[in-house]
């Protein structure tokens, strides 16, 4: 026993339970806002068929698209992308029955630094687009292969 005045040595076990208290109560608290703080808690970006993405731009998904990869975005607007590869050869076809007279205009524009061989903006789509701007990009990957990037947006 101690004598007075004296106090016995003190356990560390309390420390310790309430440092582990404190780090769990801490680890619970990054838990639950990581969502908020690393990632986009607006972000609803999902994948769709290509063919909705053409059709939500007013046109049609062209014959031998391949390797497509598209998704949908939306929140206060809609923003749908599709990118794929197409025969280079049908690429002027399929934009002009896609699109009628885009390319027509696209020659009229300067061109933009976009690193592309061709770029449309079309601020007025084909009748029955839901979308209110569509814009397409095309780069010539060889001499049968073109990769094709369609944006298309509500405002």
């Amino acid at each position: 026993m101690a004598e007075e005045g004296e106090s016995e040595p003190e356990s560390p076990l309390w420390k310790w339970l309430a440092l582990t208290i404190m780090v769990g109560a801490l680890g619970g608290m990054l838990w639950l806002i990581k969502p908020y703080v690393l990632d986009d808690p607006f972000d609803n970006t999902s994948e769709v068929p290509c063919s909705a993405v053409a059709a939500f731009a007013g046109g049609e998904l062209p014959d031998g698209a391949s390797d497509g990869r598209c998704t949908e975005r939306s929140w206060t607007d809609v923003q749908m992308q599709a990118s794929f590869r197409m025969p280079r050869a049908a690429v002027a076809g399929w934009l002009d029955s896609s699109f009628p007279g885009s390319r027509k205009r696209d020659r009229e524009l300067p061109t933009p630094s976009c690193g592309c061989d061709l770029y449309l903006d079309i601020q007025s789509p084909p009748t029955g687009a839901e979308a209110d701007a569509v814009q397409i990009t095309v780069v010539y990957e060889d001499s049968d292969t073109a990769f094709i990037n369609l944006a298309a947006f509500t405002v």
